[in-house]
């Protein structure tokens, strides 16, 4: 699979365009041991995972397919976190 690089600038606009969305999603789960900032730094990497995941040959990444893929994503990795931390606590 080949690999996409993006330089920081398009980088710094998706996670510009998409905070809020990223935010919204925070604000719906609970992090043991942490906070909503952790959750949005996951939020992000969640939305990283989707950029360099997305299959271009279904859309841009401008465009509503990969907002829903991205939103897939990012509560993926949330959620994730979330699992991993409550393995933690047990």
């Amino acid at each position: 699979m080949e690999r996409k690089e993006f330089d920081e600038e398009i980088i710094e606009k998706l996670a510009k365009n998409y905070a809020s969305m990223i935010r919204s999603i925070c604000r719906r789960y609970y992090l043991v041991g942490g906070t909503i900032d952790d959750l949005y730094q996951e939020g992000m990497i969640g939305l990283m995972e989707a950029v360099k995941k997305f299959d271009e040959t279904k859309g841009t990444i401008g465009d509503d397919s990969f907002k829903k893929f991205a939103m897939i994503c990012v509560k993926h990795h949330i959620l994730d976190a979330i699992k991993h931390a409550n393995t933690k606590k047990n």
